[in-house]
C-alpha cells in the first residue's frame, strides 16, 4: 500500500488524501451507445505525458480496466 507523509511527517495511505479512481457521475448519465473519447496508455506521451484522444468508441466498450478521466487527472502507468 503505497505511503504518504502528512504535514504533521506521520504516514497514511494513499487513500486518505486523495480520491482514487473516484465514481464519475457525468459516465453514468451516458447511454452506452454514447461515443466517449478514449485514450490507451500507448496514446499518452512519456515524456510529457500529453495525451491523444482522438479515438472515440461506445461506451459499452469499456470494461473493468478502464477509467474515465477528467480535468486535472492524474495518470501513470505501472
Amino acid at each position: 500500500m503505497a505511503k504518504r507523509l502528512r504535514e504533521d511527517g506521520s504516514e497514511t495511505t494513499l487513500g486518505n488524501v486523495c480520491a482514487v479512481n473516484p465514481r464519475t457521475p457525468q459516465a453514468d448519465q451516458l447511454s452506452d451507445d454514447a461515443e466517449v473519447s478514449f485514450v490507451p496508455m500507448a496514446a499518452v506521451e512519456e515524456e510529457t505525458g500529453r495525451l491523444d484522444a482522438s479515438q472515440n468508441a461506445p461506451l459499452s466498450r469499456r470494461s473493468a480496466g478502464l477509467h474515465a478521466l477528467q480535468e486535472h487527472d492524474v495518470i501513470s502507468q505501472r
